[in-house]
């Protein structure tokens, strides 16, 4: 009988001791995260896909090539020479340039830099103002406030961010004639 305060729901929805709820291959305790079934029977991970897991046969249908032992599919073929070289030299390799006679070099692309702090700005924590990468923290108005700002809603003063009080402000906001 097992009690209500000790039992741990197992493999078929049955009610196990807390101790009792075991590996059947290696006997190692489980609990609700390691337990993994197989015809009402309780396992842990890597004996489930030991025993009951699946096998990749993805290689094993694959066509077999019958090969000769005397020709290898790698050996390079390399034509007959004529001329005045021994037959005791080796074959001197080809080199192979590219236009230009240098490597092709690949470039990254530099990491963008905050208008605000001119430190490197990551895509995780970068927005866009005045087509300018910033930091969150670093989008401030430029006015007398000094408030963080959001991107949306920022009024451009001269190039610089500000909000749009300090921009009427700044700017006059009064009516012209």
């Amino acid at each position: 009988m097992v009690y209500q305060a000790e039992q741990v729901m197992g493999p078929g929805r049955k009610a196990y001791h807390r101790p009792c709820l075991a590996c059947m291959t290696c006997k190692k305790r489980l609990d609700a995260y390691t337990l993994l079934e197989h015809n009402e029977q309780p396992y842990c991970k890597p004996c489930h896909s030991r025993e009951h897991g699946t096998v990749d046969l993805r290689s094993q249908n694959l066509p077999t090539v019958a090969r000769s032992p005397s020709v290898s599919p790698t050996s390079p073929v390399v034509p007959a020479k004529t001329g005045d070289t021994t037959a005791d030299s080796p074959p001197r390799p080809v080199r192979m340039t590219t236009t230009g006679g240098s490597p092709i070099k690949f470039q990254v692309p530099a990491t963008p830099r905050c208008a605000g702090c001119d430190k490197p700005v990551y895509f995780a924590e970068m927005v866009r103002a005045l087509n300018r990468p910033y930091h969150r923290g670093c989008l401030r108005c430029k006015g007398p406030c000094q408030s963080t700002l959001n991107p949306a809603r920022i009024s451009d003063h001269d190039g610089e961010p500000m909000c749009t009080r300090c921009h009427r402000a700044q700017t006059g906001g009064g009516y012209a004639m």
